[in-house]
């Protein structure tokens, strides 16, 4: 079986191999203008050493996959440019 290891919020998940497409990080915090979910594929933690991203507990979400725009509405309508 298959596990993926994230970092979301200060929050270590994990989701096992047959639920990797079943679930999903709702919010993943890369934008303050656009919203991303996010969908696992890799286990993200051993790539905090890789990358020399810092210390664990320093670091807000870690996700190694594939990000989706929740909705295009937001970048065409009403988006805040400034």
């Amino acid at each position: 079986m298959y596990r993926s290891g994230e970092l979301h919020g200060t929050q270590k998940m994990e989701i096992a191999g047959e639920n990797l497409l079943k679930e999903y990080f709702p919010d993943v915090p890369i934008s303050n203008i656009l919203k991303f979910e996010g969908l696992a594929n890799r286990d993200s933690l051993p790539y905090i050493e890789t990358y020399g991203l810092g210390k664990l507990e320093s670091l807000q979400t870690v996700l190694r996959g594939t990000l989706r725009l929740v909705t295009a509405e937001q970048f065409f309508c009403g988006a805040d440019w400034k």
